[in-house]
């Protein structure tokens, strides 16, 4: 019954008029399902239609295969966790075969058997309005890898080939490589984690000196080792058309890098390289700087998790001050320190044109921050900073601070555990007084306490451009929530607002909830385990009656219980505004479960329902 009485409401809202469909079928019995089915197959409006964790019978996929074949509007079909007899694959590879609409199909896990996965295959080989195709986590045998590659040789409509987590091999990667070789549609490959090793990538090699196709070329998660990346930075230096490579997590070393910095002194074409959580050290990462200098089409860079030091900070400065086009530089959870932060803060300084520098998980300190900080105060071009997990604390934050007063290009920036304490959130809540241009700020696990929420708050009752703002596991409490609601009561400008895991409990939540019965501009609010129970849930209930706005509430992790979720449900019967609500490990039983089942009944806006272990989305 409990089951039941969430999933009822599925067919009902099928039937309405909407371009994506994503259905939880872990509970769907025969009836059920075939009653999706059956609504997917009369709503004339849907183009995406997304199915997850189903047992399907032979008459649902009947029912499946017929709107695949008939409803012209379905132009994507994604099948993730589901079992499918092979039998019955049959039937839908038919029908996908004969459809003259569809474009994109997805295959994701689930058990289908090696012959259904032959039947599919065979269908999109001949479906000629077929151009992506997704296999994640799929088994395969020789047989379906002849199908695909022979698809690559023969098909003329397929653009995207994506194959990740199917453990390929280098046989396999060999053969789609010489497929590759002559193909003329495939502009994107992705071959993600297939434990391809050098070998394979020889004839992947190979197929990118020839092929004059494909723009976006990832093979991240392999073990292609410094030998695999000597053979791509050979194919690189005569490819003309891969703007994007992903070879992340390959045990690359310095060896390999090098070979690829060799092939950027000559390529025009790539604007994107990404190396991150490599094995690359100084020895490797500083003729990647070095050639930084001159390249003048890599846009965007990935060195995150790679062993570089601050012995190369002086010719990645020197090469940053000089590139004209880098736009965003990925540096995170390497060992950089001080020295690394004022040598990009100095190109920053100097005009350098980077919007997205994210540098977490480093060993920059308050004197890197402080560098940093300064550097805004001139640069006009930085949109995007991440710091967090770093150790800027609240000297490095004050400098930041006086950065934003002046500065007017910065939207986000992420501060979470950088240890800036309450002096450091005073700083920039003072910078909140003055900045008209940032957008969103996290400030999670820094310790801010009551007195920093203060300060924030108090900067918010003038700031009219902050939109998103994270507090989460600060040790607020309710003195501290008490100036938040305070700043909610006049604030117009804040759409998003977090403060999980601080001391909210039911008193907090009174006084957030009221506050918003007099809010219509925030949209998401995170009270996720912050000690509320029934008297804070009721007050949650009341608000929602009056507010019209919030549309993402979540409640998980607390322990509003039946009484608790009938009440939040009272305000949902009036409630137009909901879209999702997460009530996740609150001790929710029967009554409760009965008063949601009921409310999506009749309810017109919610689509993302979280309670317990069970998630039901539909988008």
């Amino acid at each position: 019954m409990k089951h039941k009485k969430l999933i009822t409401p599925i067919e009902n809202w099928v039937l309405n008029e909407t371009a994506r469909i994503f259905v939880n079928c872990e509970h769907l019995g025969d009836s059920a399902m075939e009653g999706t089915m059956n609504a997917i197959n009369n709503n004339s409006a849907v183009m995406q239609v997304v199915l997850a964790n189903g047992k399907h019978s032979k008459r649902s996929i009947k029912i499946l295969a017929k709107a695949v074949r008939e409803n012209k509007a379905i132009t994507e079909l994604s099948l993730k966790d589901n079992y499918i007899h092979e039998k019955d694959a049959k039937i839908l590879a038919s029908a996908i075969g004969e459809s003259n609409t569809l474009s994109k199909f997805e295959l994701h896990d689930g058990t289908i058997g090696i012959e259904g996965i032959s039947e599919i295959m065979l269908a999109i080989r001949n479906n000629n309005t077929m151009r992506i195709l997704k296999l994640n986590e799929v088994s395969f045998d020789e047989k379906v890898i002849h199908i695909i590659t022979e698809m690559m040789w023969n098909n003329t409509s397929l653009s995207a080939l994506v194959l990740e987590n199917n453990h390929l091999g280098n046989e396999e990667a060999i053969a789609i490589g010489e497929a590759l070789a002559v193909n003329q549609t495939i502009t994107c490959l992705s071959l993600r984690d297939n434990g391809i090793e050098a070998r394979g990538t020889k004839a992947l090699g190979y197929a990118l000196r020839k092929n004059k196709m494909v723009t976006h070329f990832y093979l991240r998660d392999n073990a292609i080792g410094d030998e695999g990346a000597e053979v791509i930075g050979e194919a690189l230096k005569v490819n003309r058309t891969v703007s994007e490579i992903s070879l992340s997590s390959n045990r690359i070393g310095n060896k390999g890098a090098k070979a690829l910095a060799e092939a950027l002194k000559v390529n025009t074409a790539l604007t994107l390289l990404s190396l991150k959580c490599n094995e690359i050290g100084d020895e490797g990462i500083r003729p990647i700087c070095e050639v930084l200098r001159s390249n003048a089409s890599i846009v965007e860079l990935y060195l995150e998790g790679n062993r570089m030091t601050d012995e190369c900070a002086h010719v990645l400065g020197e090469s940053l001050s000089r590139n004209g086009r880098l736009k965003n530089l990925y540096l995170e959870n390497t060992k950089l320190g001080d020295a690394t932060a004022r040598t990009i803060a100095k190109a920053l300084s100097n005009h350098m044109p980077l919007v997205h520098l994210l540098l977490p998980g480093t060993e920059i300190g308050e004197e890197g921050g402080k560098a940093i900080g300064k550097a805004l105060e001139v640069n006009k071009t930085l949109d995007y900073l991440e710091l967090e997990h770093t150790n800027i604390g609240a000297g490095g934050a004050k400098a930041i601070g006086e950065g934003l007063k002046v500065n007017k290009t910065l939207s986000y920036l992420f501060l979470e555990d950088t240890k800036i304490g309450t002096e450091g959130a005073k700083a920039l809540g003072e910078a909140l007084r003055a900045n008209e241009f940032l957008f969103s700020l996290y400030l999670e696990s820094n310790v801010i306490k009551d007195e920093g929420a203060n300060f924030i708050a108090q900067a918010l009752k003038l700031n009219k451009a902050l939109s998103s703002l994270n507090l989460d596991n600060n040790r607020i409490t309710l003195k501290g929530i008490v100036d938040i609601a305070e700043m909610l009561k006049v604030n117009t400008a804040l759409k998003h607002l977090s403060l999980r895991s601080n001391e909210v409990k039911n008193e907090g939540a009174k006084v957030i909830s009221k506050a918003l019965e007099h809010n219509s501009s925030l949209i998401t609010l995170n009270l996720t385990w912050t000690g509320i129970e029934v008297g804070g849930a009721k007050a949650v209930g009341e608000m929602l009656k009056k507010n019209g706005t919030i549309a993402h509430l979540y409640l998980g992790d607390n322990k509003v219980r039946d009484e608790g979720a009938r009440a939040i449900c009272e305000g949902l019967k009036v409630n137009r505004g909901v879209a999702e609500l997460n009530l996740y490990n609150n001790d929710i039983k029967a009554r409760g479960v009965e008063a949601i089942g009921r409310i999506l009944k009749v309810s017109t806006t919610l689509r993302n329902i979280y309670i317990e272990e069970e998630v039901l989305e539909w988008q």
